[in-house]
């Protein structure tokens, strides 16, 4: 794939774009298939009875889905994800290894007689449509609210999201 500047001498075939980058990424994707995965639940994984998850799924080794979730259609758990309570996951969702969603934040509070006490983390996480999170993110509960990743959010590796964070 090329713009109009056409290399010296070249003999094979070339594709001429005003946009190289996204029309080679979609000729890629129409010579090589991405690798289909079968909807299914590793034995491995511990899933809440109250938790519930539409169709084509896929949940993989060591996959721990607490109580209160709701996962929607087409989304892929990678090994040792961790989806604590009260979690809303909308549909085509990825989360790579080690991916952890809706643990309890890190909240301090000093007191009055200088003891540090842990602050409660009763919210939850809304993760919505087409977000990819890669490996070993982690996004925490809200304290009181919610802590929300907007629609068709890409989140790298080892990214962090605070308690209350509002994204995408």
């Amino acid at each position: 794939v090329i713009t109009s500047v056409l290399p010296p001498e070249y003999s094979g075939t070339l594709i001429h774009s005003s946009m190289p980058q996204p029309d080679f990424v979609a000729t890629i994707h129409d010579f090589f298939l991405e690798r289909q995965l079968e909807p299914s639940v590793h034995p491995s994984a511990t899933i809440s009875e109250d938790a519930e998850f539409g169709d084509n799924c896929v949940i993989d080794a060591g996959v721990t889905i607490e109580s209160d979730v709701t996962i929607g259609n087409k989304c892929v758990l990678g090994p040792g994800v961790t989806i604590g309570e009260n979690v809303t996951i909308g549909d085509r969702c990825i989360f790579g290894t080690g991916t952890s969603i809706g643990q309890p934040g890190f909240g301090y509070q000093l007191t009055g007689d200088d003891r540090v006490m842990n602050k409660l983390h009763q919210g939850s996480v809304v993760i919505e449509d087409d977000v990819h999170f890669g490996v070993n993110c982690s996004v925490d509960r809200g304290t009181f609210h919610e802590t929300r990743i907007g629609v068709g959010s890409k989140i790298h590796n080892l990214c962090i999201f605070a308690h209350n964070g509002d994204i995408g």
